[in-house]
């Protein structure tokens, strides 16, 4: 069943009228705010009233193919919600009568104005995003729209936002049994209230508390992309802070059931700290905690005493406590001013994007050397703008100084520093898995495991765990992001676009650009991604956006136009103060090149990249191009400077450098010893990850195996390895060697003798390329190996 973006048109059901594009429903004047899952329920029963709903059609409404949920009670759950909010019973309906083990039929009369027809759902352009339920990658360029989620002190918790509200003595209001958290309840943290008139604990107490309860495995704190989503759907900016009112309303809506508030004041040289455990439902305090600083040194360690509190009473086991309970005056960083200038980095960072945060990252650790998470944010910041080297140099600061964590916090640190500095994905895998166990409900450790799959290539492992990270956190768009990218990769692009249509529904595609573009150009919807590059104008995604529109220009042999729209993009970068990411793009243009037979502007654009910028990743791409283009002189001594750099980095040494020596082996007729080479690589065939390359894996084992199995004779050899890359268009894409292996296929063919399927290889490459440049050699030598074959 298609899922309908609600209208603003008033229905009215029975005595209630339902305003479907902000899930009010309203009876004599009292309003009631439905739950996304409830209005989708209602929204599917109204699409065909008096008519049978089957529980399966609305499985698949509310959840997307794949997710891991107990589908059973979760509706039953859902649908008995609907009808308390109705005033209805499953005994005697009035509204929805069910229809047992088969689904349900809304049964109460239904007016509803005329509607208009709607609009396709836009395609919003965005500014860059910095977060992913803590800090990730946002820069999709750097690791093929699949995300990384490294999570600071804030991102622990899902950058929920934190308050504390005046009270003195310590007091249980209510019994705390009706209050106890399950493993399925979740947990608002509100604004922070700072009566003190010192501004340092504006944003300190703020990333603290936040620090301290992220400590926690068993609290699940309503993450920040579920608040900004709630926001929105109230009418309100998503940086809107979050004061007791408005906390509840959102708390409310996203079925959490406690929120805690909070505040500090200052007593003369002393302060006082409370927090406030608040029941959702009714707003009616459950447990109040203070604490008593005697001076302004002492304010951390009595936070972490009133957190530590708290914790218990929501229902975490003293032993848990006990086990992960890391003072944070003590490891995380003893300096306010230092945590200020964090919690502003922060605070920035999401709302203003990387540039912009990272000189305040900078002051915190000015402020405070062995902030390690400080130095870890710098590392990912870093990384998102595509300066490698200095994201090694600070996630290695940042490992070095792990020893004053918090659990969460070394968990996070240990992943960047395997991901970002030594490439070991192997340890990343094993600190990721370690992360997720002790964190089951987390989603920062289920992205990176995704990653990690995915670098490796067994893309069905990074889908099952992204799926899971999806049910945990479903109101993210990353995790959208990277479950889009697993379905295009494994080439079930219905389910790729079916995420994409519940990110829509949830408002959570305006960051997912990049996405619909490779859909579009997967589904030759050549007007889609006119659209999306459009789009991408004037915001962070420009560039990017330019060279995804490049290297399809060139998949089609229209070297003209994505040689433009190259220069574009690498305008854009410059301009943005970007001359890594300008980089990139400039070697990957060389790399193109070379694969299609210019060799001299191959050379040309190599130079040109290595004046920009020398990152690894540019040195991987511009010794591969060099390789290509007949340069193995100077392709071998990049080889060389790259393998003693870094001697530890998984995909290096099992793909990316054997790969080279194929390449230089294939140039010196040697294909015997390329496929020696290339035997190692056999298990990462379906990765690869970096260098720059915009989405997806190159396949470039395959590819020079292929190559070397033609030059030696063994046609099924090598029809065999330019299948395994015609079979994954999705996972190839717009890479050049996706259209040129339907040309090497047709060779294969041809020395076996099988002259039609020969013939059938040539003219799907040719009709990819019907209306290439005409000049381009390589179209010219098809054109002529297939008269031959007629």
């Amino acid at each position: 069943m298609q899922k309908p973006t609600p209208s603003s048109r008033v229905i009215r059901i029975g005595a209630f009228e339902l305003d479907p594009a902000t899930g009010e429903l309203t009876r004599n004047g009292r309003k009631t705010q439905l739950t996304v899952q409830l209005l989708q329920v209602l929204l599917a029963l109204l699409e065909n009233p008096g008519e049978l709903v089957t529980r399966e059609e609305l499985v698949r409404r509310l959840w997307p193919s794949g997710t891991f949920v107990d589908f059973d009670h979760s509706l039953n759950k859902a649908v008995n919600k609907l009808r308390e909010a109705l005033g209805d019973s499953a005994e005697q309906p009035k509204f929805i009568e069910t229809f047992p083990r088969r689904g349900y039929r809304l049964i109460a009369p239904v007016e509803r104005e005329k509607e208009e027809p709607e609009p396709s759902p836009p395609i919003a352009s965005r500014a860059p995003e910095s977060t992913v339920e803590g800090t990730a990658a946002s820069t999709s360029r750097r690791i093929g729209f699949r995300y990384f989620a490294f999570a600071l002190a804030a991102g622990c918790l899902g950058l929920g936002l934190v308050a504390i509200v005046p009270g003195w003595r310590n007091a249980i209001l209510g019994r705390v049994s009706a209050h106890t958290l399950t493993d399925r309840d979740t947990v608002l943290v509100a604004d922070f209230v700072n009566k003190t008139g010192d501004s340092v604990f504006d944003d300190a107490l703020k990333e603290g508390l936040l620090a301290d309860l992220g400590q926690s495995p068993f609290l699940s704190i309503l993450s920040d992309g579920t608040v900004r989503q709630q926001l929105r759907y109230m009418g309100r900016p998503a940086e809107t802070p979050l004061t007791p009112d408005i906390a509840r309303e959102v708390c409310r809506r996203a079925n959490s059931k406690a929120m805690l508030l909070g505040s500090i004041t200052g007593l003369g040289t002393h302060y006082a700290i409370t927090l406030k455990a608040v029941a959702c439902e009714d707003g009616n305090a459950f447990h109040i905690e203070q604490q008593e600083a005697d001076r302004r040194e002492h304010v951390l360690a009595k936070l972490h005493q009133a957190a530590r509190a708290v914790r218990g009473k929501l229902g975490e086991s003293l032993a848990s406590i006990q086990k992960h309970d890391t003072p944070l005056f003590e490891d995380t960083t003893s300096s306010l001013e230092a945590l200020e200038a964090y919690g502003v980095a922060m605070k920035t960072w999401r709302s203003k994007g990387e540039a912009a945060a990272l000189p305040l990252f900078k002051r915190a650790v000015e402020l405070d050397p062995k902030f390690a998470v400080a130095n870890a944010g710098l590392a990912v910041i870093y990384s998102n703008m595509g300066q490698a080297a200095l994201s090694a140099e600070y996630a290695t600061r940042a490992f070095h100084l792990r020893d004053r964590v918090t659990d969460w916090e070394k968990f996070s640190i240990d992943s960047t520093y395997y991901l970002y500095a030594t490439g070991e994905q192997d340890k990343a895998a094993r600190v990721n898995e370690e992360w997720r166990q002790v964190y089951p409900r987390s989603l920062a450790p289920h992205i990176n495991l995704g990653l990690v799959d995915s670098n490796l290539g067994q893309l069905e492992k990074a889908l099952a765990v992204d799926l899971e990270g999806a049910r945990l956190a479903p109101n993210t768009f990353r995790a959208y992001s990277n479950l889009f990218y697993d379905y295009v990769s494994l080439d079930r692009l219905q389910e790729a676009k079916a995420v994409l249509d519940q990110a829509h529904l949830r408002k959570l595609d305006e960051s997912m650009l990049p996405n619909y573009f490779q859909l579009a150009f997967l589904q030759d919807d050549g007007k889609e991604m006119e659209r999306c590059v459009a789009a991408a104008i004037g915001t962070g995604s420009e560039d990017a956006l330019l060279f995804f529109k490049s290297d399809s220009e060139a998949f089609h042999g229209r070297l003209e136009s994505a040689r433009d729209f190259t220069r574009r993009a690498i305008e854009s970068s410059l301009r943005a103060g970007a001359d890594e990411t300008a980089a990139d793009w400039q070697v990957s243009e060389a790399l193109r090149e070379a694969e299609l037979g210019n060799a001299v502007r191959a050379r040309e654009k190599v130079a040109a990249a290595l004046a920009l910028a020398s990152t690894t990743d540019v040195q991987i791409a511009a010794a591969m191009a060099l390789a290509r283009a007949g340069e193995v002189g100077r392709a071998q001594a990049l080889h060389d400077s790259l393998q003693k750099q870094f001697p530890t980095n998984t995909l290096l040494k099992s793909y990316w450098l054997p790969s080279i020596r194929a390449a230089i082996a294939i140039r010196g007729r040697d294909p015997s010893g390329a496929v020696e080479q290339l035997r190692g690589t056999i298990p990462y065939e379906l990765g690869g990850g970096h260098p720059p390359f915009s989405s997806g894996a190159t396949m470039y084992p395959a590819y020079l195996r292929g190559q070397a199995y033609l030059a030696m004779h063994k046609w099924n050899e090598a029809t065999a390895e330019f299948q395994k890359i015609t079979v994954h268009r999705g996972l190839v894409w717009n890479f050049p060697l996706g259209a040129l292996a339907h040309l090497q296929l047709g060779r294969a063919h041809a020395g076996t003798g099988d002259s039609a399927n020969a013939r059938k290889a040539f003219e799907e490459f040719l009709s990819l390329w019907h209306d290439a440049d005409t000049n381009v050699p390589i179209l010219r030598q098809a054109k002529a190996e297939l008269a031959k074959l007629k």
